[in-house]
């Protein structure tokens, strides 16, 4: 596994909760998009110092679209006490 993967799916978990992340999917043809998050921003530019070829810019896409588009599939059901 590369260490360039590893750290995108850490940056995105430092960022966003998982469950969170259901609700969104990487360019938004089906949910809300990603991309469009200013958190998104700040991993992509955290992680501009991995980024040095096209091949690493074309693997962070993938990766985070990946780890995104896995996020489970949940329901917010609010508890109600009584």
């Amino acid at each position: 596994m590369s260490s360039f993967r590893a750290a995108i799916r850490e940056a995105i978990n430092c960022c966003f909760n998982y469950n969170v992340l259901s609700n969104f999917s990487y360019k938004g043809k089906t949910k809300n998009k990603f991309t469009d998050l200013k958190l998104f921003m700040v991993v992509y530019e955290a992680l501009s110092g991995f980024r040095k070829t096209p091949f690493d810019e074309k693997q962070f896409h993938t990766v985070a679209d990946n780890y995104t588009r896995h996020a489970p599939k949940t329901i917010c059901i609010d508890k109600v006490d009584g």
